[in-house]
Parts: C-alpha cells; structure tokens; sequence
C-alpha cells in the first residue's frame, strides 16, 4: 500500500518546508520591518513638514502686518500728527532752488 498524500498543498509537508525556506522567511520579515520603518518616518517628516508651512505661513502674516503698520506710519502726515505736540510742524513754505555760479 503506497501512503497518498491528502494535503492541499503536497510541496508544503511540515517542518521539513520550513527548515528548507527558512532562509527566506526571515529575509521576507527583514523587509517588512523595513518596510514599516519607513512608512512611520514618512509619516513623521510629512507631519514636520505641515508643522512648519503652518508656522511660515503665521510668520509671514505677521511680517505683512509689520510692513503695512511701518508703511502707514512712515507716511509724512502720520509723522507730523506724531510730532505735533512737541512744537514740530510742517513747513508750508515753497522749496527754494539754490543756484552757484562756477
């Protein structure tokens, strides 16, 4: 009597399958730690870079503001309201042009 294998797989019969592919297996786990490893710090470096372009995006609203307050009080007639009370004042009078003789 000749002993039939029943299995699903015949190929696959025990340990004796897994010592032969061991090799394998291990290699194929190395490359899903691997794999994991790299899906997590890709995660991790594109929440930095959101991180960041919410903080340049705060940073350059705050420069706008900045410029357009130093704009505004740059300007001739903020500066003579600002210096009104100490007795400065703007000059009415036209230019005078200045000419040499060489």
């Amino acid at each position: 009597m000749t002993k039939t294998n029943k299995s699903r797989w015949p190929f696959m019969n025990g340990v004796d399958y897994l010592n032969r592919h061991m090799a394998f297996i291990l290699f194929l786990g190395f490359l899903s730690t691997l794999y994991i490893s790299n899906v997590h710090r890709t995660s991790r470096t594109i929440r930095e870079i959101n991180t960041v372009k919410t903080e340049i995006i705060k940073t350059r609203n705050a420069y706008l503001s900045t410029k357009c307050d130093l704009i505004k009080s740059s300007k001739q007639s903020e500066v003579a309201l600002k210096l009104s009370p100490k007795g400065f004042g703007e000059k009415y009078r036209a230019p005078v042009k200045i000419l040499a003789s060489r």
